[in-house]
């Protein structure tokens, strides 16, 4: 607007070619110049060029001071065992000026308090609460989108490929940040110091692991909303029903992203240099070598493939034979399976014999299976099959439908026991014993009740105003699934102990004296139509106690600090019994075959249907 004012004051447009031309002239001597588009655009290159070469720089300065780092920490480590891995006396990394730093910035930051090795409370439940729903609110977003959406899913990555290949790879590794495992951990510490505040050792581990993650994606939350923008827009294209939807989602991934790298990375930087108590750069190498962060850990390794099978294809040789070294990985690989199964079975083969004989039994019991005989009408849908409390309510159902008979019926005749000098009415122990049951279905209701809870909240889609009420209230009720699913645990591993307790007394009666189970020789006979289809019928009494003996017996240790359905995480681990129940039919398909050959003829004990055993039963005092 200035310089078209300029020409109506001097009358540009009244002027001729010639005073026009004399004026330019004047112009130029004076030092004009002009510049067209095309020398507007070169300079603009050449800055680039020049920023690129910055950068370069910069990373080349950074990886000599990383390698620097490196060969210091490898010859202070070789100079002697007791010596620091890196000489820290001149660098004032830990002078009281910048202790004195870490302590103000970590108050102020929220992280800690003034003085000593400590995390405030505030600061670790933020960790378990708000910081928790953001990580897995992106786990969320990117399983729904580029896993759990077979329409859409190969288009969704094809087209942020087709952007850039490091947009599929930053919103995958900010996918994979949640870990539940790693966040469990802060509600455990949570219940154990109540509102006082927590000890830097006490949650070490978990607050380095996270600062870990989110430190090799600190310079791509850009990209990575980039990333999940392009996500959101193209799902509105394909789905425009649905688009409201889609952009929320995308909103909220923004949101938890922004919680995430503007407030609590800072928070988690400062909280680890509490840790190492000493002052470190954000941009210093030397935090690369505290965290054992390795240069291909970060975003741009990523190399597009337009066909999924091409990786597949080059693994082969022409001749189509698969090349020998992934022969011998695969070799080495199963080799390494077999050694790990020998030590658990040698495990197990270490234990008490009503132990092993249990989990024999629960050998044959298939979860699938299960599932299919108690929850008929898929009551518990929301429940996988890799809950703790769920397998532990199903086999629970298994103990409660083919053994706790033994412990209310009056087929078994048990005389009054006076041998301690007290009265024991053993028939009134085990009918006391069996009430237990109804205490565990309430809890396990409970536990169930909190997760269609918990499953209805995050379905629902607070306004701004109310999201972190509504964040407050999933942390809340996650705690408390925590503590439901404790107390259901701990009822039925009660209940298994009292029992494996009372029943081995009648179990070493029925071998030794004799005089409190008097018909261990008994037959059981169960009417179908009445009572059902039962795994003990034909069976003598004896036996079905032993049967219920070793079961309990079983359970009860899978649910000690030894077994793979106590602990804290809920989702079972696949350790030393986790194999125990992930596993095929195998042991029930061979029992079926030999159930289905021929039915047993009169006076004779039919087969187990969980596997031959009762040679073990020998083995317990009864044969």
């Amino acid at each position: 607007m200035t310089f078209d004012k300029t020409r109506e004051n001097i009358k540009a447009d009244s002027l001729d070619d010639r005073t026009r031309k004399e004026l330019f002239r004047k112009f130029v001597d004076h030092g004009g110049e002009v510049l067209d588009e095309r020398q507007k655009k070169r300079a603009l290159v050449i800055d680039r060029e020049r920023q690129k070469e910055l950068i370069r720089q910069e990373e080349e300065k950074r990886r000599r001071r990383r390698e620097e780092w490196q060969s210091a920490q490898k010859e202070n480590s070789s100079a002697g065992a007791g010596r620091p891995a890196i000489d820290e006396s001149s660098d004032g990394s830990r002078s009281f000026f910048n202790r004195l730093r870490i302590s103000f910035h970590s108050w102020i930051k929220g992280v800690g308090p003034f003085s000593g090795q400590l995390y405030s409370n505030k600061f670790i439940r933020s960790l378990d609460g708000e910081v928790r729903n953001a990580v897995s609110g992106l786990n969320v977003f990117f399983i729904e989108y580029t896993r759990g959406n077979p329409r859409h899913s190969k288009d969704i990555i094809a087209a942020l490929d087709a952007r850039n290949a490091i947009y599929y790879e930053v919103l995958e590794k900010s996918g994979n940040i949640y870990d539940m495992h790693d966040f469990v951990r802060f509600s455990e510490i949570l219940r154990k110091y109540g509102n006082d505040p927590i000890p830097v050792t006490s949650v070490e581990k978990e607050v380095k692991l996270l600062f870990r993650k989110l430190y090799l994606l600190r310079n791509y939350s850009n990209s990575i909303t980039t990333a999940i923008d392009l996500v959101g827009k193209f799902m509105s294209g394909v789905e425009s029903a649905q688009a409201g939807e889609h952009t929320r989602r995308k909103r909220k991934a923004q949101n938890d992203l922004t919680l995430i790298f503007t407030k609590t990375f800072p928070q988690l930087y400062w909280a680890f240099l509490k840790i190492q108590d000493r002052f470190i750069e954000l941009e210093d190498p030397l935090i690369e070598v505290l965290l054992e962060v390795r240069p291909e850990e970060y975003p741009g390794n990523r190399n597009l493939q337009e066909n999924p099978d091409s990786s597949k294809a080059e693994s082969q040789n022409p001749n189509g034979s698969i090349d020998s070294e992934s022969d011998g990985e695969k070799r080495k690989s199963e080799e390494n399976q077999q050694n790990e199964e020998q030590k658990n079975e040698e495990k197990i083969r270490a234990l008490p014999k009503g132990i092993q004989i249990g989990l024999n039994i629960m050998k044959g019991l298939p979860p699938e299976r299960l599932r299919r005989k108690y929850d008929i009408k898929n009551r518990y849908d929301l429940l996988p099959l890799s809950d703790k409390v769920f397998l532990t309510y199903l086999l629970f159902k298994e103990f409660d439908h083919e053994f706790s008979f033994v412990l209310t019926t009056n087929r078994l005749k048990l005389n009054q026991d006076f041998s301690s000098g007290v009265r024991k009415d053993y028939h009134q122990i085990l009918n006391d014993i069996f009430q237990m049951s109804h205490d565990i279905y309430d809890q396990f209701e409970h536990y169930y009740k909190l997760i269609q809870e918990i499953a209805t909240l995050k379905l629902t889609h607070p306004s701004q105003a109310a999201y972190i009420q509504h964040t407050k209230r999933i942390t809340e009720l996650e705690n408390k699934r925590i503590a439901g699913a404790r107390n259901v645990r701990n009822l039925v591993r009660e209940m298994m102990e009292k029992t494996g307790e009372n029943l081995e007394i009648l179990i070493r009666d029925i071998k030794g004296a004799k005089k409190i189970v008097e018909n261990p020789e008994d037959i059981l006979t169960f009417d179908p139509s009445i009572e059902g289809q039962k795994k003990l019928n034909q069976h003598t009494l004896g036996h079905a106690i032993q049967y219920c003996y070793a079961f309990a017996s079983g359970f009860r240790y899978r649910l000690t600090d030894q077994g793979d359905l106590y602990g804290g995480v809920l989702e079972l681990e696949k350790d030393l019994f986790g194999n125990i129940l992930i596993q095929e039919e195998e042991v029930a398909t061979k029992a079926s075959h030999k159930t289905d050959s021929a039915p047993p003829e009169k006076n004779e004990k039919p087969v187990d249907t969980d596997g031959t055993i009762s040679d073990s039963l020998d083995e317990l005092g009864f044969s």
